[in-house]
């Protein structure tokens, strides 16, 4: 009563040896994440901390007598603190929207050059902690009046008062 299925010996399937590819790489990868979270967590990112620029070693330096003068000054709000002229005082400053004063300066630029025909371009003189893009909007706002082919041109400093 045998049958053949029962009398048969099994055969055990082959044991498979480890090779280099099955390394399991799961402990190395959760302890490089968790090297990852410890230094973002512990490192101190402060992008407050003010960084000291070097003083420009080339450039021309132009005259304030044959430019229009623009001071750009640092500003708390949104808006863009600008004063029209060599000097800034309380009151003085434009005030309105940014397009508002853009606008400004664009009529600002327009009167001075077509009044003064020794003016050669516009200077902007902005503070040191003044933003870059208040100092990018009075730059694209004098810059779109100016005529390239006269001679005329937009010059930017950093005031170091």
């Amino acid at each position: 009563m045998s049958d053949k299925g029962e009398s048969a010996a099994t055969i055990a399937p082959r044991k498979r040896r480890p090779s280099d590819a099955d390394i399991d790489i799961t402990p190395m990868i959760d302890i490089v994440f968790l090297l990852l979270a410890f230094f973002v967590i512990v490192s101190k990112m402060d992008s407050a901390t003010p960084i000291k620029m070097p003083n420009s070693k080339f450039g021309i330096s132009q005259r304030d007598a044959t430019l229009v003068v623009i001071l750009v000054k640092e500003s708390k709000t949104e808006t863009p603190l600008v004063y029209l002229g060599k000097t800034s005082g309380p009151g003085q400053e434009l005030r309105g929207s940014t397009e508002e004063i853009s606008d400004q300066i664009k009529t600002y630029v327009e009167n001075e050059l077509r009044s003064n025909a020794e003016k050669t371009g516009v200077l902007i003189k902005a503070e040191r902690t003044a933003k870059s893009r208040d100092v990018a909007m009075v730059k694209l706002a004098a810059g779109s009046v100016i005529d390239e082919g006269a001679g005329q041109a937009v010059h930017v400093g950093i005031d170091e008062k």
